[in-house]
């Protein structure tokens, strides 16, 4: 039906899975533009404001005040003044017959996070897949296990995979003891534990790669091998002015300005994405943490030999980079042991896995077979 727009209730949050409607900020026949705030959600104890994606008359309210709705409801439709009444109830009556089968099967994945205790601390992860060869997951600081999933589920068609939530992150605890490597391999290893996995094949972006090896240097029996994207530490020289532009964003534009050097294309940070990443930094004691964890890692990393971690690993190793990476930024090569296989990028920066997703995921994929 040309000439109708659905509103749908967006996935802010990474981990988020419903919202509840507050208060309309537009009325019905109102018209509306791109970036207008049109309604207030509610999720997870936080109000925010919903900016309209599209522009044009509003001609429907479909969301209720007061009623809490999974994401991708339709909340609202725009449309032209020359669409009928009947063509939009039409239009809404399709749209529920069609939402209805994915939350049906969203039901029937049943895919939704779990919640591990590792030293009197919370700790959420989703899990994919049976069997070995194992996986496990491991974002840098300010992610968050749903930016795996693409890769968790290619993964998961090998074996078992694991995408781990640390401290001050998704759903996980939002307080750490110190904050340093020790302490974040920790609760990688306990979710390990609490799911029986012995060995796993290693994957860590940023923070997670150093973490990923550091489990693989002073735990080898629990790692088979390590596939480090943009590790913060191997050939690298770190931002500081990142790790603390991060960490005091607060406002929508200092968020969106600390992740703009995340990426080679800037239009890949959005206005969900950024506001997803605003949502979880609100969340009480989640800033603290995550500058607690910046400050003890960077400084433990300041005092490593990254070249001497990667000699003493014994597993198979794999590092991936962006050459335009700003946040971690490939120095040399030369020190690389003979073992460790490098590939490098063009055209991508720190979130190399996502800009260069599938061929990544290829390397990933091949990576495990090879190492197993």
């Amino acid at each position: 039906m040309s000439g109708i727009k659905p509103i749908n209730l967006p996935k802010w949050g990474m981990n988020m899975q419903e919202g509840k409607l507050v208060e309309w900020l537009a009325e019905e026949g109102e018209e509306i533009s791109e970036g207008d705030e049109i309604i207030e959600i509610e999720s997870e104890k936080i109000v925010n404001v919903m900016e309209a994606s599209i522009s044009g008359k509003l001609r429907r309210q479909c969301g209720q005040i007061g009623e809490t709705y999974p994401v991708g409801q339709l909340l609202a439709v725009v449309a032209d003044d020359d669409v009928s009444d009947a063509e939009i109830d039409a239009f809404i009556k399709d749209h529920e017959a069609s939402f209805a089968k994915v939350l049906q099967e969203r039901e029937a994945a049943g895919t939704g996070p779990t919640i591990a205790t590792v030293g009197g601390r919370a700790i959420e992860y989703a899990a994919a897949g049976d069997g070995q060869p194992a996986t496990v997951f491991i974002h840098g600081i300010g992610g968050q296990k749903e930016a795996w999933l693409i890769s968790q589920n290619a993964a998961a068609e090998l074996g078992q995979t694991v995408a781990i939530d640390l401290p001050g992150h998704g759903g996980s605890a939002k307080s750490v003891e110190v904050g340093d490597l020790d302490e974040l391999a920790g609760y990688v290893l306990g979710v390990m534990d609490e799911l029986g996995i012995g060995s796993a094949h290693l994957v860590g972006h940023s923070l997670g790669a150093v973490i990923a090896s550091h489990i693989a240097r002073h735990h080898p029996d629990r790692a088979k091998s390590a596939f480090l994207i943009a590790a913060a530490g191997p050939g690298t020289i770190v931002s500081p002015a990142f790790i603390e532009a991060f960490g005091k964003a607060e406002s929508r534009g200092e968020v969106k300005k600390a992740m703009m050097p995340l990426f080679v294309d800037k239009s890949m940070v959005t206005r969900d994405l950024v506001q997803a990443v605003l949502k979880t930094k609100r969340i009480e004691g989640a800033n603290a943490c995550l500058q607690k964890i910046g400050e003890a890692s960077g400084t433990q990393l300041s005092g490593l030999d990254p070249m001497e971690t990667l000699r003493a690993i014994k597993t198979p190793v794999s590092i991936v980079w962006g050459a335009e990476d700003e946040v971690c930024s490939l120095e040399n090569t030369k020190g690389l042991p003979d073992s460790v296989k490098l590939t490098v990028f063009d055209g991508a920066g720190h979130m190399v896995q996502i800009e260069k997703m599938a061929e990544v995921n290829d390397l990933l994929l091949d990576h495990i077979r090879a190492a197993d």
